[in-house]
């Protein structure tokens, strides 16, 4: 007989996973419902033009796709798409202005898995629609913090940028071909998102006593990609990536160091050779990238160094999302220029939030500002700010963050056990308690009075046991009366009290323990 297993790329989640995950789950859904935003569903799947139209290239060459009533279908590889789709139809015109969606979902991506990356993966996010103000920046980016501090998570870092302060500076260069403008001003800023992952992994990476098998593998990985673009572009310059290096011990931990500034001057001489860019316009898109900190120091270097240019609005923007972050009570955060995240769509405000406890695959989060997204999909203008946790990773944060302990528990509350004649009479009282709002299980294996206690002894969940049993017996069931057990490790205790009062009492012993 055949054994199947699971599809690469997914997994099994067990029931003690299941229990920390639906936790994480609540929490989510409850913060963001405490701000005012509505849960919605959309199809597993959609159609394959949705999502090749702004998705960006690594989200396009990577979909599931498949073809049925003479159409091409895709499963969803995020979920930003199907919202705007949805808004874009006009359905949502019934309810006032501005729209606050919520979703929580699977999506399926075509990649190499890793830790941290999988075919299969879930993610859970807000779409904030018809509101161009900061104020609606602001809210969505607290709003990430506040799930992330009411899951008991302290280790990350908040990242605030906008993309607009490089899409201004690069609509000043001279193109005739607005379709080629498009083109170029995509892979500039795309390069640039690369350039800062690369570079802030990195640092990370030096700052660990030992390196991991997957930092390994990516520091090969970047420097494998660059050789090739340094071929494409003859590449003839000091960080020249040279093949068959021998990445071990401190040459490794010198590639640190050295690998940023080589994808620095990659990039550049890239951007000049096949793009026409102008050197010195490459050499400021790189210094402006680099520009971090307190929003009070960031924004006044960036005016210096632009001068009064057409970035100052999307400067001025940033600079009012910052105020208004600090009225949240959100201010442990960093504004880094170049930020400004790996997707077409984005417009103005971007955010990113990693966590170092995940290693390579830090990020948790992301999202940011997309003015123009729904009426590209057909429907009436409508700026749009948003963002999504991977929640795969949020749960791994969370575990790592916090003990288990606070959220397990065992399957139910309150076993049942009692003699074979008294079966019928067992349903009933748990019928009676599941009313009262407890989790009752019963005997369906017909064991002995022995053989239940024995099953109610192994019902332990992180080596504490069942909470109650109740023992039914014909002597007592003739005087309306059960025996109430507390399991404890230190020995069950017994109380005999009527059965119309066990679900009360269980419930007061519960509320005591909290």
């Amino acid at each position: 007989m055949n054994r199947f297993e699971v599809p690469r790329g997914t997994r099994d989640f067990l029931p003690d996973e299941m229990v920390v995950r639906k936790h994480v789950e609540r929490v989510v859904c409850e913060t963001f419902d405490s701000f005012g935003f509505q849960q919605v569903q959309t199809p597993t799947f959609e159609s394959f033009d949705l999502f090749a139209a702004r998705s960006g290239e690594e989200i396009r060459e990577s979909m599931f796709t498949f073809a049925s009533d003479a159409g091409r279908y895709a499963l969803r590889p995020e979920l930003t798409a199907p919202i705007c789709r949805l808004a874009a139809s006009g359905i949502l015109t019934s309810s006032p202005s501005p729209y606050k969606l919520y979703y929580c979902g699977a999506c399926f991506r075509y990649c190499k898995p890793q830790a941290g990356r999988y075919r299969e993966f879930y993610q859970a996010g807000t779409e904030l629609l018809g509101a161009a103000d900061e104020l609606a920046d602001a809210e969505v980016i607290a709003l990430a913090v506040k799930v992330l501090r009411k899951l008991g998570i302290s280790e990350f870092r908040l990242k605030i940028g906008n993309v607009g302060v490089f899409q201004k500076l690069l609509s000043q260069q001279n193109v005739t071909d607005n379709r080629l403008r498009k083109d170029w001003e995509v892979e500039v800023i795309h390069d640039i998102d690369r350039l800062m992952h690369t570079t802030e992994l990195c640092q990370a990476m030096a700052r660990r006593d030992e390196l991991r098998p997957q930092d390994i593998a990516f520091v090969s990985s970047e420097r494998s990609s660059l050789h090739h673009i340094q071929g494409d572009i003859d590449y003839r310059g000091e960080f020249e990536v040279l093949p068959g290096d021998n990445l071990t011990g401190s040459k490794l931990r010198e590639q640190l160091e050295w690998l940023p500034k080589a994808a620095e001057d990659t990039l550049l001489q890239k951007w000049v050779a096949d793009l026409s860019l102008p050197d010195e316009t490459g050499k400021l898109l790189l210094k402006v990238a680099h520009i971090r900190g307190p929003s009070h120091s960031v924004i006044p270097q960036a005016k210096a160094l632009l001068g009064n240019t057409v970035v100052m609005e999307s400067l001025h923007k940033l600079s009012r999302v910052a105020e208004m972050l600090a009225a949240f009570g959100v201010r442990d955060y960093e504004v880094v220029l170049g930020t400004v995240r790996n997707l077409d769509f984005y417009t103005g405000t971007v955010f990113e939030i990693d966590s170092e406890l995940l290693g390579a695959q830090k990020q948790i989060c992301g999202g940011g500002r997309y003015d123009n997204l729904v009426q590209e999909f057909g429907g009436d203008p409508m700026p749009a700010t948003g963002f999504a946790f991977g929640f795969d990773r949020l749960v791994e944060v969370f575990k790592k963050s916090t003990s288990d302990t606070c959220v397990s528990r065992a399957a139910i509350d309150v076993l049942i056990i009692c003699d074979e004649n008294l079966r019928g009479r067992s349903i009933e009282v748990a019928e009676d308690l599941r009313n009262a709002g407890l989790r009752v299980g019963i005997d369906l294996c017909g064991r002995s009075l022995e053989g239940q206690r024995e099953y109610a002894g192994k019902l332990k969940w992180n080596d504490e046991p069942l909470a109650f049993c109740v023992v039914l017996d014909s002597e007592g069931i003739a005087a309306g009366k059960c025996k109430l057990r507390q399991m404890v490790k230190a020995g069950p205790t017994e109380q005999e009290l009527p059965v119309s009062a066990v679900a009360d009492e269980i419930q007061r012993r519960i509320n005591l323990e909290k």
